[in-house]
């Protein structure tokens, strides 16, 4: 059989050995070791930095602050231990203020973001749209898909999937029996099919616009999209304008959906993998309102939409939190926490200037990690309040 470009199926299979332990990335009995191990289980595509690196100097004085939770009052550093943290980073006014690392995870780990990861997408978003690739986030998902034309997807903007408020009937949750977990067997685990296949023969439950149903697959639409609208990979575009002007200092990556030569695409919706200073100089970006390494990435206004919630609701599933551009936001303050399962947090609060990243092994799925969860909101907000010396 020739073998086509455009086709993600036309690679050597997976070895049984090799789906296990992709299966076990999201079972979390083992995900301890599997989040710093991607890249030896799945294709990747490299995001590479350039050559000036965005220095972060540090505080001097140490993390002396605490943070309330059940009751009980907790030094900063208890959360490591308490939460499951394998990687913590504090970053204020531009300088580290608190650097913690666990569970021999070290300064050039990369770790795998999950869904924390999806705030790339809207980063990269606002980018085509400041090139011009992309008109607005009023343009039509089809004018960027055509393939999507004539489906139950016409009507559809952009703003409504980086809001996942698209209205399509769609249960995102991959560890059950259903169309989710054929997704993330094809993709992920067998690499047999781009992520965002079903996509196209969604049906629709909502008018767009009114109600928030989170899709990782949606995400993974965006990476598509993007690819279409830039003309050219989104790993290469994401080093050309992000990574390098950025300054990050290591080579990141996502997994991709088959052999990248062979058409597998970068699964966007939750794969991503950096170190930890790279993950907190892209939230440092944020609570800076776009501006990093001496010069405005993005536009600030921007920043201010991804922050801005879709919808006045608290989200049911989340309650506390509602949803701007592909992140969450904390109800009552212009702070934004991304999260992925397992407990990875990025927070950017621009009213303070502060940045944190936070990686971690939780119990998956969410339910489980709640309470490390609700521990770390209460430390993020400690730590944001708090003014090193």
């Amino acid at each position: 059989m020739t073998r086509s470009a455009a086709d993600p199926t036309a690679h050597a299979a997976v070895s049984e050995e090799v789906q296990a332990l992709r299966r076990a990335v999201f079972e979390g009995q083992h995900n301890l070791l599997l989040n710093r191990s991607i890249e030896h289980l799945f294709n990747v595509a490299p995001v590479l930095p350039g050559k000036e690196i965005w220095e972060l100097p540090t505080w001097e004085s140490p993390a002396d602050f605490s943070y309330e939770y059940d009751g009980k009052q907790h030094a900063a550093h208890d959360v490591v231990g308490n939460t499951f943290t394998d990687a913590l980073i504090v970053i204020r006014d531009g300088r580290v203020a608190m650097e913690e690392y666990a569970n021999f995870a070290r300064a050039d780990t990369r770790l795998l973001s999950y869904s924390m990861g999806k705030i790339l997408n809207a980063v990269l978003v606002g980018l085509a749209i400041e090139d011009g690739a992309i008109g607005s986030v009023n343009d039509p998902v089809t004018r960027y898909l055509p393939e999507f034309q004539g489906t139950d997807w016409e009507g559809t903007t952009l703003r409504h999937i980086l809001q996942f408020r698209t209205g399509m009937d769609w249960d995102d949750y991959p560890y059950k029996p259903g169309p989710a977990r054929s997704s993330h067997e094809n993709s992920f685990i067998r690499t047999v099919a781009h992520y965002h296949a079903p996509a196209k023969s969604l049906t629709r439950a909502h008018p767009p616009g009114s109600v928030f149903n989170y899709s990782s697959l949606e995400t993974s639409m965006l990476g598509a999209l993007l690819e279409n609208a830039v003309g050219q990979r989104v790993n290469s575009y994401a080093s050309q304008r992000l990574w390098v002007p950025a300054g990050m200092e290591a080579e990141a990556f996502w997994v991709v959906d088959g052999d990248p030569e062979m058409g597998g695409r970068e699964i966007t919706g939750g794969t991503f993998n950096a170190v930890l200073r790279d993950y907190g100089r892209l939230a440092l970006m944020l609570a800076q309102k776009g501006y990093a390494n001496g010069r405005q990435i993005l536009p600030e206004q921007w920043v201010e939409d991804m922050c801005t919630p879709g919808g006045s609701e608290t989200i049911e599933m989340n309650p506390g939190y509602n949803y701007g551009y592909q992140t969450w936001t904390i109800d009552g303050t212009r702070a934004i926490a991304s999260i992925g399962t397992g407990g990875q947090f990025l927070y950017a609060d621009p009213e303070t200037n502060t940045a944190i990243v936070k990686m971690s092994h939780a119990p998956q799925p969410y339910p489980d990690f709640k309470p490390s969860a609700d521990e770390t909101l209460a430390f993020l907000r400690a730590a944001s309040a708090w003014q090193p010396r």
